[in-house]
């Protein structure tokens, strides 16, 4: 159960007592509200369904930069606000989606994307793209969830011809919301899964000054059908330790145990 963030009605989220942070209220010993520790300071774009304010099952167009100023804009597909879309925390079901915009000098390495999500199914699609840069050029990192004939082959990190990947994720994304967190650092990448690191390995050094990201497939692709909840995008390449924390934070609000 995610605590409750109000007292009768009233937000108590960043609440303070004589100007101390309260992290947690207890009453008859049972926890009444738990704070999830703050967004990591080194974020650059910050894109939160429980930041907006559609109606349940609206129409969605935008994702907002709630940190930045590089709104992704919804140029295939279809996403619905669901008010409860994660254990009750607001979310987007996209349908075969492609959000897009185009980053300027944070898009270069080094860099860190998380995003938590929950697939719909293999539903018979070939290699759904969770992130990715639309050109097919060197510059071309992306991170895809492999299928084929409805099998979970695994997910990949690639920027131009240097590639670490992993066999197989037990259909992880398929079963449960799940946090994956990508690192590129300019030489090195790693994969994190629901606060454990998967896979290391070098990447190239690749420039992404300018580069048009994408939330979804390329545009001549499948798109990604599912669930999606907070994506983010850091101007630095996180620790380990950084990456557990902002998975620490993000499993407490949505629900998710990892």
């Amino acid at each position: 159960m995610i605590p409750p963030t109000s007292i009768d009605g009233t937000d108590i989220t960043g609440a303070t007592i004589d100007g101390t942070d309260v992290q947690e209220i207890t009453v008859d010993g049972d926890v009444v509200f738990s704070a999830a520790p703050p967004l990591n300071t080194n974020v650059s774009h910050y894109y939160d369904p429980s930041q907006e304010t559609f109606a349940n099952n609206a129409n969605v167009t935008t994702f907002t930069d709630q940190e930045g100023s590089v709104d992704l804009s919804l140029l295939r597909g279809t996403a619905t606000y669901k008010t409860s879309g994660i254990n009750g925390v607001p979310a987007l079901e996209v349908q075969n989606i492609d959000f897009r915009g185009t980053f300027g000098s944070e898009g270069s390495q080094p860099f860190t994307f998380s995003v938590i999500v929950e697939l719909d199914g293999p539903n018979n699609q070939n290699t759904p793209y969770i992130f990715a840069t639309p050109s097919r050029g060197d510059a071309e990192p992306y991170v895809i969830i492999h299928q084929n004939s409805g099998i979970n082959r695994g997910i990949q990190a690639d920027a131009g011809s240097e590639v670490i990947s992993v066999a197989s994720t037990s259909q992880t994304f398929y079963s449960s919301p799940s946090i994956l967190t990508v690192i590129f650092d300019g030489s090195n990448g790693a994969i994190f899964i629901n606060g454990s690191i998967i896979v290391t390995g070098n990447i190239g050094n690749e420039d992404l000054n300018g580069q048009s990201m994408s939330l979804g497939e390329r545009p001549q692709g499948i798109g990604v059908h599912g669930i999606i909840g907070e994506v983010l995008f850091y101007d630095t390449a996180l620790s380990n330790s950084e990456v557990f924390d902002e998975h620490d934070r993000i499993a407490a609000k949505y629900g998710v145990t990892i």
